[in-house]
Parts: structure tokens; C-alpha cells; sequence
């Protein structure tokens, strides 16, 4: 979806349609992951280590997200910023490498 984001964004002249789009691939993503992967995530972190372990573990966890989170934070605000990198709904090409990236890894 990262991907057919980035299509859409790169549409010369799209008009409304690829506004459109763009919104809905935009959406999808965002509800796909906030229903999926992000809850999943929490469930795994607090199931998969000992009881006398696990808010150690959850804060570790928490902390890892904070630390990436916060430079990708600056970094989209960047990307989006048409006096920035002016990409706009090409990052999906962005995300979607950095997806690929951690998937491999």
C-alpha cells in the first residue's frame, strides 16, 4: 500500500483522483497498522519474557520506540514540508524501503 501511495503521489497531474487516492492508501495504512502490528506488538513484549522480567522488559521496549520514533517524527515533518523535501505522498517510497529494510533485517 506504501507503494501505490507513492504511485499515486507521482501521477503528473492527478487531479482529485489521486488526491483521492492518496488519502485513502493513507488511511488504509494507518488502520491497518493501528489494528494489527501495534497492539500485536505490546501483546508479544509482555507474554514472551519471565513475570519478574517483564516491565523491565516493557520498558526497554518502550524506550527503543522512543528512541526511533523521535528522529522519524522530525524526519516525516521534513519529507512532508513542501519548504523541506517537498515530497508529500512520495514517502510512501520512503516507508515503504524502510519497511522492506527492517523486514530483512
Amino acid at each position: 500500500f506504501l507503494i501505490a501511495l507513492g504511485v499515486a503521489a507521482s501521477v503528473p497531474n492527478g487531479g482529485v483522483p489521486a488526491s483521492l487516492a492518496q488519502a485513502s492508501l493513507g488511511l488504509i495504512v494507518s488502520v491497518g497498522f493501528t489494528l494489527g502490528p501495534a497492539p500485536a506488538s505490546w501483546v508479544i513484549i509482555g507474554e514472551t519474557s519471565a513475570i519478574r522480567l517483564r516491565p523491565l522488559t516493557t520498558a526497554v521496549g518502550r524506550a527503543c520506540y522512543y528512541v526511533v520514533n523521535i528522529p522519524c517524527i522530525f524526519l516525516a515533518s521534513w519529507m512532508l514540508n513542501p519548504t523541506g523535501g517537498d515530497l508529500g505522498g512520495r514517502c510512501g517510497y520512503v516507508w515503504a524501503g524502510t519497511g522492506f529494510f527492517c523486514f530483512v533485517v
